[in-house]
C-alpha cells in the first residue's frame, strides 16, 4: 500500500470515529441563537457534510438541504458584518476559522454526491451553497482594495461605539478558499466596476498570490510579532501558531484544486519552517494542514505527530479536540462530532482530489 493510501485510510478512519453517523432523530439545521446580541452558530453542523464525505453511501439529501439553508443564513450575517460569522464548538469556544471550514466541507460534500442528484436538487443546493460562499465576499476586497493584515485583524469600532476585530489573515485565506468554489460568478456584480469582464476566480487568484507573496524571511506565512501587529498589541505565540497552520490548510486546499505549483511551493516553505521550529503538540489538537504535511517525506513526521495529538486529545474527552455539542445547537457535550474530526474530514476530502490534480503528493 502506498503512503498516500495509508494516510488517507488512517485519517479517514479516525475522522469517522470522531464524527460518527448522525442518528435519524437528530436535526441537521438550526436558525442559530444569540449571545449578547451576536448571532451564534454551532460548528457541529459540519458533521452533516463530513458524514457525506466519509460515508457517501448513507447520504440523505434532506440533511444536506437543511444544513445548507442554515449556512446560507450564516453567509448573510458574514457578508453584512464584513468578517466570519461566529461559530461555537461544544465547550463554547469560538474561532473565526470555524466558519470557513464548515462552508468548505459542505461544498466538498455537495461535489461528492453531485452526480447522484436530480437536476432540480442540484439547482436548489447550488443556490444555497453559493449564498454560503458569498458570505466571504469581504475577503475578496483584500485582493486589491485593502491592506492584508499580518496577523489577527485590526481593532475597529462600529457606529454605535462597539469594539470589534476585523478579519485576520487566517480568515482571509479561508475566505478565499470558500470563494474559490464560485469562481465562475461575475466579479463585477459582486465587487463593482474595477472588475469589469472578470470572474470571482480572477479575484481569488490575485488575492491568493498576494497572500503567498508575503511570506516571512524564514518561510513562515507571516513573521511573529511580539511587539505590535495589526491587532494593536503584541502577538501571542500559541495564537500565531494556530493562524499559521490554518493558513497552511487553506493554501494546500487552494493549490490542489487550482493546480497551482507556485501556491503549493509557498505552502511547502511554511510547512518546512514549522517542521524546524514548531512542536505540534504545543499548538492545537486540531490538525490544520495535516494533509499538506503528510504529502511530503520531508514533513511527514509533523503530520504523524498531529494525528497522534488529535486522537489523544479526542479520547481524553470534551475540549478543543474532543466531542462537540449537540448536532446544531452546540451547547451540550455529546459525541456528534469534533472540530478536529471536521478538519480531518476536510483534509481527507481534499486528498481525494489529489490524483486528478497531480499536485501535492510525493511517496
Amino acid at each position: 500500500m502506498s503512503d498516500f493510501s495509508r494516510y488517507e485510510k488512517m485519517m479517514s478512519s479516525l475522522a469517522g470515529a470522531m464524527v460518527p453517523p448522525t442518528p435519524a432523530s437528530e436535526s441537521s439545521g438550526s436558525e442559530g441563537s444569540e449571545k449578547e446580541g451576536v448571532e451564534v452558530f454551532g460548528v457541529s453542523v459540519g458533521g452533516v457534510a463530513a458524514n457525506v464525505i466519509l460515508r457517501p453511501e448513507s447520504f440523505e439529501i434532506e440533511r444536506l438541504q437543511e444544513g445548507l439553508k442554515w449556512l446560507a443564513k450564516a453567509g448573510e450575517v458574514s457578508a453584512r458584518q464584513g468578517y466570519s460569522a461566529r461559530f461555537e464548538d461544544g465547550p463554547g469556544f469560538t474561532r473565526r476559522s470555524y466558519h470557513g471550514l464548515v462552508v468548505d466541507l459542505f461544498w466538498q460534500a455537495l461535489m461528492t454526491v453531485w452526480e447522484n442528484l436530480k437536476q432540480a436538487e442540484q439547482d436548489e443546493l447550488l443556490v444555497l451553497a453559493t449564498t454560503a460562499a458569498k458570505g466571504f465576499v469581504w475577503a475578496g476586497k483584500y485582493a486589491i482594495e485593502k491592506a492584508i493584515p499580518n496577523g489577527s485583524g485590526e481593532k475597529r469600532t462600529d457606529e454605535n461605539g462597539t469594539s470589534f476585530r476585523g478579519p485576520g489573515i487566517d480568515e482571509i485565506v479561508l475566505g478565499a478558499m470558500c470563494l474559490n468554489w464560485i469562481r465562475g460568478e461575475d466579479a463585477q456584480a459582486v465587487y463593482g466596476e474595477m472588475y469589469v469582464g472578470k470572474k470571482v476566480g480572477d479575484v481569488v487568484d490575485i488575492l491568493v498570490s498576494r497572500l503567498v507573496d508575503g511570506l516571512g524571511d524564514d518561510g513562515e506565512f507571516r513573521k511573529f510579532d511580539a511587539e505590535g501587529g495589526t491587532s494593536g498589541g503584541g502577538d501571542l505565540l500559541d495564537a500565531w501558531w494556530y493562524r499559521e497552520l490554518v493558513c497552511v490548510h487553506g493554501v494546500v486546499n487552494l493549490a490542489i484544486r487550482q493546480k497551482r505549483e507556485d501556491w503549493w511551493e509557498a505552502g511547502s516553505k511554511v510547512m518546512g519552517h514549522h517542521l524546524m521550529n514548531t512542536q505540534p503538540d504545543h499548538t492545537t489538537a486540531q490538525p490544520w494542514g495535516v494533509h499538506g504535511f503528510a504529502a511530503s517525506m520531508a514533513t511527514r513526521i509533523f503530520a504523524d505527530q498531529q494525528i497522534h495529538d488529535c486522537e489523544a486529545n479526542w479520547r481524553l474527552g470534551p475540549g478543543m479536540g474532543g466531542p462537540l455539542g449537540s448536532h446544531i445547537e452546540g451547547g451540550d457535550s455529546d459525541t456528534s462530532g469534533s472540530v478536529a474530526g471536521l478538519v480531518l474530514a476536510n483534509a481527507v476530502g481534499t486528498m481525494r482530489e489529489i490524483p486528478g490534480s497531480k499536485i501535492g503528493w510525493s511517496d
